[in-house]
């Protein structure tokens, strides 16, 4: 997620988080953009990703993304909203 700045004078301190499953941590943060590091996959594998974003301040936009890559294969890749 990302807002401008400028705007973190007026942020509540309310947070946004991840979880993933094959990660034994936490990420929380309360503005701007929150890159992880990469997480490699077997195939066949299978990882969850639970967000949880606060959009209770008009400073936040409301919307998000997600972003997945595969191996650059047809067909390496599939996600499945929950």
């Amino acid at each position: 997620m990302s807002i401008p700045d400028n705007c973190e004078k007026s942020d509540n301190n309310l947070f946004h988080a991840i979880v993933i499953n094959k990660v034994d941590n936490v990420f929380v943060w309360n503005f701007g953009d929150y890159n992880l590091e990469p997480i490699r996959m077997t195939a066949g594998e299978t990882v969850k990703i639970e967000m949880e974003w606060n959009f209770t301040n008009d400073a936040h936009a409301k919307d998000w993304s997600l972003v997945a890559y595969g191996d650059g294969r047809k067909g390496s890749l599939h996600l499945t909203h929950d």
